[in-house]
């Protein structure tokens, strides 16, 4: 099959003649080139997945149309599960499938309408705040288990706070609430929240916050997925349970708070001590306490009754003891009188052994011993006495021989000067001076007239 170009004016002339492959493909590469990748928005129709992991649909508006393909790749990125009748915002190129000659969007990005680029949005911030550390579960604080006071960050006309408020009334009413009014939607929504946060450190008049508001769309609770938001949850000095939405709502609010609660009922649930609850547990314990107390009194009382049949009055004691003490003298009598008869047995019978004939053989015996060591020893002492005498005299003679006195006899004389210094030799300083001669008998005292030194003796 081709293609002709029917103007007759042309007849004759050089005409350009395209095979339907060709001319799909000029098509294809022009509407590539001319439009290239566009945003679409639509709605899903006739949706299908291909085993082979590709989708097909098409978009719709009002009056049109458009066949959009999605590869495996991109189908895989999804976020959501794309539906017959979803309102949806399509990021594509734009193209020709050659084989049918129709054109279609080769989408690459396919987001739920409205909430699309929110939720982009979110999942940035998200990661960004997870990498900052304000998901970190070690960052956590405890609330206490009976608050003194609570602090409610919300809207004072929304639903979310009455039902808070009557979850309060019932379980805790003793515990008084304080309201930090506040706007939950809108573009200074987010704002009034931080300064109600702020707010509520700076007076430090409870010990919890909640912060909520009731559900809604993603665009509804964007107020509570904003980063100024977080940064003042996160800086807060008072521990912050979050009760944003429904369950299926998640927000940067319930990730950066100590805790998440479901719903804000949830979150009156989680802070409030159930005073009826508190009772019940009171009485129980009360019931138990008195049950043990009985038991005790009871058993106390068996033990004592048990005491007092067991005890001996006292004068009884005494008589006890009394006959005790003179059953152990009467004991200790007799033992005494056994031991001195014993003793006397034993004397009995080494005075017997003394007295015996043997024994006195004994001792005459040893006197006589005596007598002999006496008569040596005095013999010995003479002997040694004797030979001492003999040779003290004999040294008596020796020294004398050799002493001074005997020098004297055989006619020498000592001369010693007037401060007793023996002279031995004559010195002209002797001239004058006293001098004193012993002789053998008797001494002169003299005086130094002239002295001769003979140097040949």
């Amino acid at each position: 099959m081709t293609f002709r170009n029917n103007d007759l004016s042309d007849v004759g002339s050089t005409r350009a003649i395209f095979s339907v492959s060709k001319l799909n493909e000029k098509v294809r590469l022009t509407l590539e080139r001319v439009i290239g990748s566009v945003w679409v928005e639509g709605e899903i129709s006739n949706f299908i997945r291909a085993q082979s992991g590709h989708s097909y649909f098409s978009l719709k508006d009002d009056t049109s149309q458009l066949r959009c393909a999605m590869f495996r790749a991109q189908s895989k990125k999804l976020k959501f599960v794309p539906t017959d009748g979803d309102k949806v915002v399509a990021y594509g190129r734009v193209g020709l499938y050659t084989a049918r000659g129709e054109y279609q969007l080769i989408i690459d990005t396919l987001e739920p309408l409205g909430s699309g680029a929110l939720q982009l949005r979110f999942d940035k911030l998200k990661e960004k705040l997870f990498r900052e550390g304000l998901f970190d579960v070690d960052k956590k604080r405890e609330f206490p288990k009976w608050p003194k006071s609570i602090g409610l960050v919300t809207s004072p006309t929304g639903a979310a706070i009455r039902d808070i408020l009557s979850v309060l009334e019932r379980r805790c009413p003793a515990i008084p609430v304080i309201i930090y009014p506040t706007l939950v939607q809108g573009p200074s929504a987010s704002a009034n929240i931080v300064n109600a946060v702020e707010i509520a450190n700076q007076r430090m008049d409870c010990d919890v916050l909640i912060i909520s508001r009731g559900g809604g769309s993603l665009e509804d609770l964007w107020a509570f997925n904003e980063e100024l938001v977080a940064n003042a949850i996160f800086n807060s000095d008072i521990p912050i349970v979050s009760g944003v939405g429904h369950e299926k709502d998640i927000t940067i609010c319930d990730l950066v708070a100590d805790t998440r609660a479901a719903t804000p009922s949830a979150a009156a649930e989680i802070i409030s001590p159930d005073l009826s609850q508190w009772s019940k547990d009171l009485y129980r314990l009360y019931n138990t306490l008195n049950t043990n107390l009985e038991k005790i009194i009871k058993d106390k009382k068996n033990l004592l009754g048990q005491l007092n049949r067991n005890l001996i009055s006292p004068k009884r004691k005494v008589e006890m003891d009394n006959q005790k003490l003179d059953d152990l003298a009467s004991r200790l009598a007799n033992h005494v009188e056994q031991k001195i008869s014993l003793s006397n047995e034993t004397l009995n019978r080494f005075l017997s052994r003394i007295n015996s004939r043997l024994f006195r053989r004994q001792i005459e015996h040893r006197k006589n011993l005596v007598s002999v060591c006496r008569k040596n020893l005095n013999g010995l002492i003479k002997s040694m006495f004797k030979e001492a005498k003999f040779s003290l005299s004999k040294n008596q003679e020796i020294l004398s021989a050799l002493g001074p006195l005997a020098t004297l006899q055989r006619g020498y004389a000592i001369v010693t000067d007037e401060n007793g210094r023996i002279i031995r030799k004559s010195s002209k300083k002797l001239i004058g001076q006293s001098i004193k001669t012993q002789l053998n008998q008797g001494t002169l005292n003299s005086k130094v007239i002239d002295t001769n030194l003979d140097t040949d003796k």
